[in-house]
């Protein structure tokens, strides 16, 4: 007897099946978090580029034209020095103890050095040298004030008088009227 044979359909796999489905869309996030990075992206390209153009620019502009940077900024010589005192000591004694060089510049002056000259004669208590752009030294000084005087010989020197401040400290007292000298006590017995 005959058979009839079946033929079966070979076994079949869910691949083999037609979908109709797009794929699924970006979320609203993802797209933002995708537009943000290629943002990130080209500004860190563009600064890159700008710094790289600004480097470039820079080392042909100093190499065509070097030049210090204080030569730039000292054009004028100091011209003018303006006094700011609460004592007895002028402009003329200020121009005397700074004994500035003639074409000195600001930038040129060296005003920690300069404080101490003022200092130094022990009559100003403090000084402050301050830069006014163009040309001018402005100087700020607060001097001692005198309420004693005394008789001291330094040195093979003959014998004067100097003054003595309410602090202790003793200088020798210029710019001050005789009548004010004169009407300060004298201390006697001190050794300097």
């Amino acid at each position: 007897m005959s058979k009839d044979t079946v033929n079966l359909p070979s076994t079949r796999s869910w691949r083999d099946i037609p979908q109709q489905v797009r794929p699924r869309a970006m979320s609203r996030g993802g797209m933002r978090r995708a537009v943000f990075s290629g943002f990130r992206t080209a500004l860190a390209v563009t600064v890159l580029a700008l710094l790289a153009v600004v480097i470039y620019f820079g080392v042909q502009m100093l190499g065509e034209h070097p030049q210090p940077m204080t030569k730039i900024t000292n054009t004028a010589p100091v011209s003018t020095i303006a006094l700011s005192t609460d004592g007895v000591l002028d402009e003329a004694w200020i121009r005397g103890t700074l004994a500035l060089p003639k074409n000195i510049t600001l930038m040129e002056v060296d005003l920690v050095q300069l404080r101490d000259r003022l200092v130094a004669g022990g009559q100003v208590q403090t000084a402050t040298l301050t830069r006014r752009f163009p040309s001018t030294l402005a100087v700020t000084i607060s001097e001692r004030v005198p309420v004693a005087r005394i008789m001291a010989q330094l040195g093979d020197s003959a014998p004067r008088e100097l003054l003595v401040a309410r602090d202790g400290v003793v200088y020798g007292g210029l710019g001050y009227e005789q009548a004010i000298t004169d009407s300060l006590p004298w201390l006697a017995g001190v050794k300097l």
